[in-house]
Parts: structure tokens; C-alpha cells; sequence
């Protein structure tokens, strides 16, 4: 059980004991997983304006529609982005059990 003083610190805004232990293994995953994203998103842009140039140039309104659902996927990739980098951060008054339920929230809403 969790004392009222406890509770109370945790809440005033002060990173609890967890907070500080964070592994190393876990800080170069996330980095892994940033840099991984942020990899996917250019890779997605180069592809939608690559197909909307395309599209353009073929006169298809099917490419250019392809290159324009793609720019939408770039929404999903940013909030998994969000994600990753508010997922490392330790608990604080307003999150007072830290940015993990925001994973699954991302997931989600990206489908």
C-alpha cells in the first residue's frame, strides 16, 4: 500500500526512485525506434511527392490519390513519433503513472 506522504510527493511533481533508474538498454532501444521512424517518415514524403509528381506527369488520378493517402499515413507515423519520445519520460503531476498508456493510444488510432 502506497502511504498518503508518498502519494503526495509523487504528485507534487518529484520523479519517484523508478524515474531515475533508467537502463541503458532501454534509452538505445528508444533511440533505435526514434531514429526508425524518423526514417520511415522521410521515406513515406519522398514516395507521396515522388507519386504526386508521377501522377502529374501520367495525368492519373489514381497515382496522384496514391501519393495523397501516403501523405495521410505521415499523421500516423508523426503520432507514433509523439509517442516514442513522451513514452521515456518519467512521471510527473499531471501523469502521475508516467506516458506508457500513450503507446497503445497511438496504436490505436493509427489501426
Amino acid at each position: 500500500m502506497v502511504a498518503p506522504a508518498d502519494l503526495e510527493l509523487t504528485l507534487a511533481g518529484r520523479p519517484s526512485a523508478a524515474a531515475d533508474r533508467v537502463s541503458p538498454r532501454g534509452a538505445a532501444a528508444n533511440r533505435i525506434e526514434q531514429r526508425t521512424l524518423w526514417l520511415s517518415l522521410w521515406g513515406v514524403v519522398v514516395l507521396a511527392v515522388g507519386s504526386i509528381a508521377w501522377g502529374l506527369v501520367i495525368e492519373s488520378d489514381v497515382v496522384i490519390l496514391n501519393g495523397v493517402f501516403s501523405l495521410f499515413s505521415l499523421v500516423g507515423g508523426g503520432l507514433s513519433l509523439l509517442a516514442a519520445k513522451l513514452v521515456v519520460r518519467p512521471e510527473d503531476r499531471r501523469f502521475p503513472f508516467g506516458y506508457s498508456h500513450l503507446e497503445p493510444l497511438t496504436h490505436s488510432i493509427n489501426g
